[in-house]
């Protein structure tokens, strides 16, 4: 069955054909969700950082830093429900690139710590 056949429910669940992609995503969410989210918490409550993005920015200066979590969730599920419209064929490319995304976001982060701190 092809995928324009499918409900909307039917798209987003887990199937076997997934399940090659499982790890990818695993390591996406790791990076990109909790590693990201983290190092930038360390900073911005350490004062050795400030949050470069100009939105977001705004929204923790007017919410505070604990706003960053639902939104990491939001964009992790955007993520999601464009792996699952995805075409099976290539939509391994969308944890694997937002795996990507989160360890050049880590690594950038984890310089950004080392060099506020006076450790390097």
């Amino acid at each position: 069955m092809s995928s324009e056949h499918l409900s909307a429910a039917e798209r987003l669940r887990w199937t076997a054909d997934d399940a090659p992609h499982r790890d990818w995503w695993l390591v996406a969410v790791a990076l990109f969700g909790v590693g990201d989210l983290l190092l930038t918490l360390v900073g911005l409550l350490t004062g050795w950082a400030v949050e470069a993005h100009p939105l977001v920015g705004r929204l923790v200066a007017t919410h505070g830093v604990w706003v960053l979590v639902p939104l990491k969730l939001a964009v992790i599920g955007v993520f999601y429900g464009l792996y699952r419209a995805a075409p099976r064929e290539i939509r391994v490319g969308v944890p694997l690139g937002l795996a990507l995304l989160g360890g050049l976001v880590v690594a950038w982060n984890v310089y950004v710590l080392f060099v506020a701190s006076g450790l390097a």
